[in-house]
């Protein structure tokens, strides 16, 4: 959808994805939900989700503890920030708070630190490959790397066109969930690429102050878009593994 600013927030995103989810389970539980597929009374419930997809698995669980574990992956409870390379200025992003995203123009906190930010001229080129140092490591093919950073009006099959701004904007707000993470009570998996958005990886146990547990996966040569790495069975297997343990604790 593409709403005004303001109106696809956090809460109005989680509460549709929700919803979606419980009729679902509802077709799989009385077997309706596709002709000669069993019916599924007691599913194992996972939320999984990657960058903007992983707050808002945060956000949805806090609010309505639906899942009975949840993977963030390449997204932090605690500051979500893009890396820069070596040598270069730190990524500075506006930092919106969510009592404010429905109010236009945003009020910006960080004014200042964004005023303080070392300016850099750089070409659309430059840009993109900056950006792109954090979010695909270096063995990541050249021509998948650019189909991935730099959008035109030929987009790949498994790119969107759309994104909520909102939510995505806020995503980068220091604490931007932080009475959510702290309300989950289930397994949480907390996985990231060696270079990701994660501010301080070890640091990430501290907001889920309410979980049963918590996992920290760091996988090895692999940036933010971490199905592109070269390392992404490792990943996938990191994931499985710890699902099956939340098998186990369910029972």
């Amino acid at each position: 959808s593409q709403h005004a600013d303001g109106v696809l927030d956090f809460t109005a995103v989680a509460a549709a994805n929700q919803s979606a989810e419980a009729q679902v389970l509802a077709r799989l539980a009385d077997g309706s939900l596709a002709d000669d597929f069993p019916a599924v009374t007691d599913p194992l419930r996972l939320g999984i989700g990657q960058s903007m997809g992983g707050c808002l698995t945060v956000i949805q669980q806090g609010q309505f503890h639906c899942y009975d574990g949840i993977g963030v992956l390449g997204f932090s409870a605690i500051h979500t920030n893009p890396p820069s390379p070596p040598g270069r200025p730190q990524f500075v992003a506006p930092w919106i708070p969510r009592d404010l995203l429905d109010r236009a123009p945003w009020m910006v906190v960080n004014a200042p630190q964004l005023a303080e930010a070392v300016p850099e001229q750089l070409s659309s080129e430059e840009s993109w490959a900056r950006m792109a140092w954090g979010f695909h490591y270096d063995d990541v093919d050249e021509a998948v790397v650019r189909s991935d950073m730099v959008r035109d009006a030929d987009l790949p099959a498994w790119a969107s066109a759309t994104l909520p701004s909102t939510t995505a904007i806020a995503c980068l707000a220091p604490g931007a969930v932080a009475p959510e993470a702290a309300a989950i009570r289930s397994p949480v998996l907390v996985a990231m690429g060696e270079r990701d958005v994660v501010a301080d990886p070890k640091g990430e146990s501290r907001a889920y102050l309410s979980a049963s547990s918590v996992d920290l996966f760091i996988c090895p040569r692999m940036g933010h878009m971490h199905n592109f790495a070269s390392t992404r069975e490792l990943f996938w297997e990191r994931i499985e593994t710890w699902a099956e343990w939340v098998r186990c604790a369910a029972r």
